[in-house]
């Protein structure tokens, strides 16, 4: 009975040291799966990304106006007889001075 006691005890030390020590140990484990979801979540967001960017895209090659709208919005497109008005406001502690 005592030989059987410590076979089992020797078994469970083993089957520890294993557990916490072996080649993917519990804790790397855990620590390789939250990674994994942190992944997905990142690739499911660029997904989304890289769909609104080929919508985009496809606009681009299929329509002038977006083009134009583009190149009004971010470059300052102004058609030949267009006007361009700027207001410029001016901070309210310059526009009184007293």
């Amino acid at each position: 009975m005592k030989n059987l006691n410590l076979f089992l005890l020797v078994c469970f030390v083993a089957l520890v040291y294993m557990f916490l020590n072996g080649n993917k140990n519990f804790f790397e484990l855990r620590n390789l799966e939250q990674t994994l979801e942190a992944q997905k979540v990142e690739n499911k967001s660029m997904k989304v990304r890289n769909d609104k960017l080929r919508h985009q895209v496809l606009d681009l090659k299929g329509s002038d106006e977006a083009v134009e709208a583009i190149a009004r919005s971010e470059l300052g497109l102004i058609k030949e007889g267009e006007v361009f008005y700027q207001i410029v406001e001016i901070p309210a502690t310059e526009a009184d001075p007293y």
